[in-house]
């Protein structure tokens, strides 16, 4: 997806919502706050780069919770 078009149509700018973009050659990365060099219009690419997220996202709320 273009992120010119989720971000003017979904609102985030407005909310102050910091994103996550896949970003290929005819997208602006300067929209996102981070921006993942990829293939977006692969769903191969994109289920590696959100299987990756998640286990990251997974592994630091491990380490947090056992460190409370």
């Amino acid at each position: 997806m273009d992120p010119k078009r989720v971000y003017s149509s979904s609102g985030i700018a407005i909310l102050g919502i910091p994103t996550i973009s896949l970003v290929d050659t005819n997208c602006d990365p300067d929209l996102a706050n981070i921006s993942i060099p990829a293939n977006d219009d692969s769903m191969t690419s994109i289920r590696l780069i959100l299987n990756k997220l998640v286990f990251a996202i997974c592994e630091g709320r491990s380490l947090y919770i056992r460190n409370l």
